[in-house]
Parts: structure tokens; C-alpha cells; sequence
């Protein structure tokens, strides 16, 4: 992953502070490091669409800290008196913005699973626009990649990938039957599990656009903007979808009348031993299940609706199983 200075211009945080604490956090995470050149300023100030007397601000700010040192006629570089962040002062610098969220999602009514759902929504969002940035830069295969006039090393920021949270085919049959006293949720799943659809895409889906002909539904994303006029769905699924819809009201358009409830949500969760488990871990469970049985990435980052393949393997997908299945596809019995 390249490592990029990210304005965000409707925050509260003045322009040149964000520039100062970003720059701030890559030297001591060790992403510049002693002796690295940074731009001038007119080079920083160009590439990031802001007034030179704005950069000259943060240099001589970061200057008079420590964190950068100026030498006559060669330029600006980075300090040895920087320190490192040791992981508990990460947290803290997390733990601020993320508490001054969550009064306001307090103080809005914004229900915790819904704010959750908006964190991730986000992180996921930055993190495809990110590689797409990183792609369509021409990434070279090495280690580190040269930036802003060649004088500006990016390099890989290492850090640990969380794994990928999916239900195995025990833990979904323990859900689907938790969800048998309530017909709407269960269909809600079964939907999520068998098309990787968002939750708010099936909570938009309408009667009309259910094709029982042709075994598929036609689909917009809320979030994408993109559509699929004709995704398919497994028969035993429109087998269920039938069913569901025969016990509707005459006249009814949405699938759903009712919003998703997400106390009842919890409380599926906890009778099928899955507490904690997201709605969009089902996104992921689908993700990982059609790795699981051999569907290329392509066709996977299709039906999710992915921009880059990157996504579609690194935060969706689960591959725990395949390598296991990997292991055991080696001819080890035949060697013996």
C-alpha cells in the first residue's frame, strides 16, 4: 500500500494540522525514515492543491519539533530526533476521533450496529480508492515507488491484515434455524448468504424486479450506483423466495415492509452461538465460500460489485479453508 497524504477539506481540523499530524505519524511509524528528502515546498504545495504559504507553515512547524531539519542547498529531510508511537499511544490517537463519534451517533439515536456499518463502509471505501490510486500509478513490483518529481520515496506501510470474519456450514445452519420464527429475517439471510448482496440492497428490493422464470432478481447498489439487470440466484433459493412471497399482502411492492431490526438481529445471533457476528459478515461468507469451491476472483469481484480485485481477496475473502484444501489436494498418499 502506497502512503499518501489524505486532505479532508469539510474537517474542523485546519489544513495545515492535518498535513503536519500526517507527516508526524509516517515518521514515527517508520514509513520516512532518517534522511529521507521530502518535497519542497512548492512541489508538496502543487501536489496537494494548497498554498505554498500553507506548506512553508508546516515545514517551519515541524522544523522547530524535531521532526524535519533544513540543509542550505540541498533541501529538506527528515530529523533524527523523531520517536516512535508505541501501540498504546496508537490506540489513543484512534480511541479521540472515534469517541467524539460516538456521541454523536449517541446523540443522533444512530444505532451502534448502523454506526459500525458506516466505519466499515468507510474504511472499506478509502481503502479501494487507495489501491485503485496505487494502480492506476503504475505500481512497480519492488518495494517502494518514486513520487512528486522523484524526490519522494513512498514506500509499504507493513501492517497486520486482519482476518476475514465467515461462517462455516455448521455455523450457517445454527443461524438460518435461529431465524425460523421470523420469516422476514430468515429470507433477509438466507438473500445475503446466496447472492453477497448489502443489506440495504435487499431491504431495497422490490416484488417486480424478482424474475421465478429466469432464477434471478434485478439489482441496483445503494452504495456502487451499479446495476445488474439480471443476477442469478440458485433455485433452491427461489424456491424459498416463492414462498416468502406467496404469504405477502395483495398489492405489496417491496419485499420488506418493515426496516431491519436490529435487536432482533442480536437476538438470532446469540440463540444460533454467534454473538458479534455483522449483518455484512454474510457478505463476506459468500465472498469466501465461493473461493472456497474454486470461483475465480473476477467473477467474484462481479457480483460484489467491487472496483479492484484487491478488495475482493484481502478484506472479503477468507482463505483459510482453501489453503487447507490446497494441503490435502497434494497426491501425499500416492508418494507413500
Amino acid at each position: 500500500m502506497t502512503i499518501f497524504i489524505r486532505i479532508e477539506p469539510s474537517s474542523s481540523v485546519p489544513i495545515y494540522r492535518q498535513i503536519i499530524d500526517q507527516i508526524k505519524y509516517q515518521v514515527a511509524a517508520g514509513v520516512l525514515k532518517e534522511g529521507d528528502r521530502v518535497p519542497s515546498v512548492r512541489e508538496l504545495a502543487s501536489q496537494l492543491a494548497v498554498n505554498q504559504n500553507t506548506i512553508l507553515k508546516v515545514y517551519n512547524e515541524l522544523c522547530r519539533e524535531n521532526v524535519l531539519r533544513v540543509e542550505r542547498g540541498e533541501g529538506t529531510f527528515v530529523s533524527s530526533g523523531k520517536q516512535n508511537i508505541l501501540p498504546q499511544e496508537r490506540r489513543d490517537m484512534v480511541a479521540g476521533p472515534l469517541r467524539t463519534a460516538a456521541v454523536l451517533t449517541i446523540q443522533l439515536g444512530v444505532p451502534i450496529e448502523q454506526a459500525s456499518e458506516l466505519l466499515q463502509a468507510e474504511y472499506d471505501k478509502i481503502i479501494s480508492q487507495r489501491n485503485k490510486e496505487h494502480d492506476e500509478g503504475g505500481r512497480e513490483q519492488g518495494k517502494e515507488q518514486r513520487y512528486l518529481n522523484g524526490n519522494f520515496k513512498l514506500k509499504e506501510l507493513k501492517i497486520e491484515e486482519r482476518p476475514v470474519k465467515s461462517l462455516n456450514d455448521i455455523q450457517v445452519k445454527q443461524l438460518l434455524k435461529a431465524t425460523e420464527p421470523y420469516p422476514n429475517m430468515k429470507m433477509r439471510v438466507l438473500l445475503a448468504l446466496a447472492t453477497g448482496l448489502r443489506r440495504g440492497d435487499i431491504d431495497s428490493l422490490k416484488i417486480s424486479a424478482i424474475d421465478f422464470e429466469k432464477n434471478c432478481i434485478c439489482t441496483t447498489s445503494k452504495k456502487t450506483k451499479k446495476s445488474m439487470a439480471s443476477r442469478p440466484v440458485s433455485a433452491e433459493v427461489m424456491s424459498e423466495l416463492s414462498k416468502y412471497v406467496c404469504n405477502l399482502n395483495d398489492g405489496q411492492e417491496k419485499l420488506f415492509r418493515t426496516t431491519f431490526a436490529y435487536r432482533k438481529w442480536r437476538k438470532i445471533c446469540k440463540v444460533a452461538g454467534l454473538p458479534g457476528l455483522k449483518f455484512h459478515d454474510l457478505r463476506r461468507t459468500f465472498c469466501s465460500l465461493l473461493a472456497q469451491n474454486g470461483v475465480s476472483t473476477a467473477v467474484t469481484q462481479r457480483l460484489l460489485e467491487h472496483s479492484s480485485p484487491n478488495l475482493t481477496n484481502k478484506v472479503y475473502t477468507n482463505v483459510d479453508p482453501v489453503l487447507r484444501h490446497a494441503i490435502e489436494s497434494l497426491p501425499v498418499g500416492d508418494w507413500l
